[in-house]
């Protein structure tokens, strides 16, 4: 009969401590790796309100305002070419 710890079967016992080992250290960065974009995710989230909010509530008033005042330059416009001119006085 054999003796049972052969270098192979110390070699085998040593591989699959190892395998299993590795094993375990994919897990455990796979689950550190979907905690990550959790996180991520969250902050994408909170990123999206806040440009959604800075849109609200500064650039469409913003770009209101600008096509106030394009509208407003236009009309001054038409009344600059439609006021009667004065005419200068000679002596």
């Amino acid at each position: 009969m054999e003796p049972f710890l052969t270098p192979l079967n110390i070699l085998f016992i040593v591989l699959s401590i190892a395998v299993f080992l590795v094993t375990i250290f994919i897990c455990m960065a796979l689950y550190h790796a979907i905690q990550i974009m959790r996180d991520v995710q969250k902050v994408t989230d909170k990123a999206k309100e806040t440009v959604e909010q800075v849109n609200e509530y500064i650039a469409k008033p913003i770009s209101v305002i600008l096509e106030v005042v394009d509208q407003v330059r236009n009309v001054m416009g038409f009344v600059e070419e439609h006021k009667p001119k004065k005419k200068s006085k000679k002596k």
